[in-house]
């Protein structure tokens, strides 16, 4: 015998539209549609919808709310496949995972389990250049912290009206939901404003920004549930006669809009959301919206959608075009069977007989619960127990003096019949003083190097450079998605290069910074985006170059500056990047501004090194992406071969 939760009728199409959502979230993640991440706001209001039907026809049949065996409910339902989902990632990131999936392995997966990724990965930061070629393997649990969270308040709230009704000997029919509606609309309104001053990253993670979603689908419970289903009501005949309009309008914003779009968190999720409860209500019946997201496919994707969402994104990083090796819809077709596969038996063997308590019933669920946490700590703490020269943390060590020069001492023992033996005293060079300077790629640059110094401790480096930062000051910048002003901490890393410089006194200094070099600006005062060949542009970026040449060359140290080679950026969905063609990958933009780099520094105590000519003079060219794998960073490789090089030109010059 199962224990089923209370009045909780099967309605196929409403596993329909969980199938639909998913699989939105899948085609975005494959590139196929850019929109497709608000599957996981459709996910957010019918969770809201489901999870508020529930608990009202508790309190209509029971006056009450259990809120200890609700959460030990949803813990049934969610914590087994997680923790599996968990125990997976460890092995991707001990097997095949990068040296920064695992240094920041730890923190995301506390986080995870913690039920808080979104603010681990809002509060954090996403640095920019692990945008592009390392993600987290547990990015995606941001969206089911959400849901968590709103697990653990809602039923809270829901109880307290419910106690408050008992008091007053009353049920929660017609008026008696009235202050269920008006904290949705109170929270709903607050979630509005806040993400309509927030950078888009904050209210793309913030719990608070996404209330009104989740709080769409507890109004539309709340008004219109009655004993777990739906009440006749002119309204939810209007919202059925709208079903096929808000299926429209959602697909419509899925294939229009990108997480980069403005005012999606001022307004865009809230549409989503009215779309998704008009479907919801189209749902129920046997109308033709029922019959549509109730075929069978459809609703078996939406029974394994929890499996499905789960694991996709960590085998589709596992499965990377660069470890498989094949076409696009070859791989997407690979990733996808996985998926399918993994989900479907998470499903028959874990989920449902959990849930169901089938397996694992009074005590065992417990202990098997600890167990298996405990398993996922230990190995955490194993897998992210690299050596340090393994994964190397791209933090500036400003200020750190050079270690004091050792000296060694060599005696030389006389031969029968010579002179007494002799002491020599020697003092070994110390190790040269070198200061990387520029954006993302001198990160990348400064973590090769770093490693190869690891084996060959001749340098002392000094790392400058800023993820998502030009070396100008000022203005609005736009790429890869982003529209944004320039970030606080680039205006502070430009203001200080030449008292880090005073500082530090390196022998040499590396400059490389490329990508927000080319990308449109909009000038310091101005209104309307510029580009380089822009008169306006251009003499900003020489008054830049200018600037940042005598900031490098305060002391006297010998200064190569890497020109830019070409640009051609992965499209990376997860990162919110927006769909390509990108500007800065057009080979003019970079060819002007090596023209001008060329032009400027002949005029300082700087040599200009043709890092472009070198990498294109490698077999595959400029843009191999074992070399370059996301077409802008670099690997570590050839990171450490460009710092020897780099020197080597310096040297010979």
């Amino acid at each position: 015998m199962t224990a089923r939760e209370p009045n909780a009728p099967r309605v196929d199409a409403l596993d329909g539209l969980r199938g639909l959502a998913v699989a939105g979230v899948l085609a975005f993640h494959a590139g196929l549609l850019r929109g497709g991440f608000l599957g996981v706001s459709t996910f957010f209001t019918l969770s809201g919808f489901l999870i508020t039907r529930l608990l009202l026809a508790e309190v209509e049949s029971t006056d009450f709310v259990d809120l200890r065996r609700f959460w030990a409910r949803r813990a049934r339902r969610l914590l087994p496949a997680a923790l599996v989902c968990s125990f997976g990632v460890l092995l991707f990131a001990a097997t095949v995972g990068s040296a920064t999936q695992v240094s920041t392995l730890r923190g995301d997966m506390v986080a995870s389990l913690a039920q808080v990724a979104n603010w681990r990965f809002l509060l954090a930061g996403q640095d920019y250049a692990d945008r592009f070629a390392d993600p987290s393997p547990l990015q995606h649990f941001w969206s089911l912290a959400i849901e968590e969270q709103f697990y653990v308040v809602l039923p809270i709230a829901v109880w307290l009206v419910a106690r408050r009704n008992r008091r007053q000997h009353r049920y929660l029919p017609d008026d008696r939901r009235r202050p269920i509606l008006a904290g949705v609309a109170v929270l709903g309104a607050l979630g509005l404003a806040v993400g309509s001053v927030v950078p888009d990253q904050h209210a793309y993670y913030s719990t608070l920004t996404r209330l009104p979603e989740l709080l769409a689908g507890v109004g539309l419970a709340a008004w219109l549930g009655r004993g777990g289903r739906l009440r006749r009501h002119p309204a939810t005949t209007a919202l059925t006669r709208l079903a096929p309009l808000g299926l429209a309008l959602a697909a419509a914003l899925w294939w229009r809009t990108t997480p980069s779009t403005g005012w999606l968190p001022r307004g865009g999720f809230l549409l989503n959301a009215a779309a998704t409860a008009a479907v919801i209500v189209g749902c129920h019946g046997r109308g033709p919206m029922a019959r549509v997201l109730g075929v069978a496919p459809l609703a078996w994707l939406g029974r394994v959608s929890y499996g499905v969402y789960l694991y996709h994104w960590p085998v589709f990083l596992w499965l990377s075009p660069a470890r498989v090796g094949l076409p696009t819809l070859p791989l997407l077709a690979l990733r996808l069977a996985v998926t399918l596969v993994l989900a479907q038996l998470s499903w028959t063997l874990l989920e449902h007989p959990v849930r169901y308590r089938l397996v694992l019933r009074g005590p065992s669920a417990r202990y098997a619960l600890a167990t298996a946490s405990a398993l996922v700590v230990g190995n955490l703490a194993l897998v992210t127990a690299r050596p340090p020269e393994a994964a190397v943390a791209f933090t500036p060590v400003r200020g750190e003096a050079p270690p004091a020069p050792t000296t060694t001492t060599a005696t030389t023992v006389a031969a029968p019949g010579t002179t007494a033996p002799t002491t020599s005293t020697t003092a070994p060079a110390p190790p040269r003083r070198i200061m990387i300077v520029g954006d993302s790629i001198a990160l990348t640059l400064a973590g090769g190097m770093i490693e190869y110094n690891a084996q060959h401790p001749d340098w002392r480096i000094y790392v400058d450079a800023e993820s998502g930062c030009s070396l100008a000051t000022g203005g609005r910048l736009r790429a890869l998605g982003y529209d944004a002003d320039d970030a606080p901490k680039c205006a502070a890393r430009n203001a200080g290069i030449a008292a880090h410089v005073a500082e530090f006194r390196p022998d040499v200094v590396l400059v490389l910074s490329c990508l927000w070099e080319v990308a449109d600006r909009e000038l310091p005062g101005e209104r309307g985006w510029r580009a380089p060949g822009d008169r306006a542009f251009d003499e900003f970026t020489l008054r830049t170059i200018d600037e940042t040449a005598a900031a490098v060359t305060v002391t006297g140290a010998r200064v190569g500056w890497l020109n830019c080679p070409r640009l051609d950026p992965d499209y990376h969905p997860e990162h919110y990047m927006g769909p390509p063609p990108y500007p800065v990958a057009e080979p003019e933009r970079v060819a002007h501004y090596n023209e001008l780099l060329a032009g400027v520094l002949a005029d300082h105590r700087v040599d200009l090194l043709d890092l472009a000519g070198f990498l294109q003079a490698m077999p595959g060219g400029d843009l191999d992406r074992e070399r370059r794998p996301d077409g802008v960073h670099l690997s570590r490789p050839v990171a450490r071969d460009i710092g020897v090089w780099a020197l080597d030109q310096l040297d010979a010059a």
